[in-house]
């Protein structure tokens, strides 16, 4: 991933700061991940 925007030191960097590419598998088992952890 690319950053797309300065990140402040000490600050979470966002999906809104990085470049991604969404066919990537780790995206996309971070993606399943998220939304199974929404609905928990």
């Amino acid at each position: 991933m690319k950053l797309v925007r300065d990140v402040p030191a000490g600050k979470a960097v966002s999906w809104a700061d990085v470049a991604i590419d969404e066919t990537a598998e780790a995206v996309k088992i971070r993606r399943e991940m998220e939304r199974e952890g929404a609905d928990a």
